[in-house]
């Protein structure tokens, strides 16, 4: 089963979002800045298993598991116990280990967009075409159902000149993914200031 990229995009966002929130905190040399370090990575790590990503959750739990040993005064770099200046060993460590999930996090985010749209484009011709041979049709105030966007999906898998096409799109993404995509497209064909 492939997965529902538009979800997983929204679920980096939002993490992304957990992650910049616990910098902001590192960077203002905050006292809680390892216990908000930890429950981002924490959060991020329970979301990528969810997602059914262990490499993304176990990369995920080793970051959290620097940050605790930080947090017990042993440096993970040298497994040397530190005695003073624990905090800033915490604060650093901390630091380092929120870029290195956002790395991940933003490398992520970009590949699942980066799929959406080589699919959009991939849609594009497969839409004019639905138009053409009156597969759909946008309502007066341009809107199109979810039922209809799934009905011309199935049709365009069908069709003889698109059936090969809409395979190939169906093997890259959840058909979640598509219908939403086709949503989109055809919004776009009747936007602001364009004649329907």
């Amino acid at each position: 089963m492939r997965p529902f990229l538009h979800d997983r995009r929204a679920r980096y966002v939002r993490l992304l979002q957990a992650s910049t929130e616990a910098l902001r905190v590192c960077i203002a040399k905050d006292l809680d800045a390892g216990a908000r370090a930890s429950t981002a990575l924490e959060t991020a790590a329970r979301e990528y298993a969810a997602m059914g990503e262990s490499a993304g959750e176990n990369e995920l739990v080793a970051l959290q598991a620097q940050l605790a040993s930080a947090r017990d005064g042993v440096d993970p770099a040298t497994l040397a116990r530190v005695t003073v200046r624990r905090r800033e060993l915490e604060r650093s460590v901390a630091l380092r280990v929120l870029l290195e999930a956002g790395e991940r996090l933003r490398g992520d985010e970009a590949a699942a967009g980066a799929t959406l749209e080589r699919t959009r484009e991939q849609l594009a011709p497969l839409v004019v075409h639905a138009l053409g041979q009156g597969y759909v049709v946008p309502g007066e105030d341009g809107s199109i159902s979810q039922t209809e966007l799934v009905a011309m999906w199935h049709r365009l898998l069908n069709d003889a000149t698109t059936g090969q096409s809409a395979r190939l799109v169906a093997l890259g993404v959840a058909a979640s993914d598509v219908v939403i995509l086709l949503g989109d497209l055809l919004a776009s064909l009747s936007g602001p200031g364009e004649e329907p």
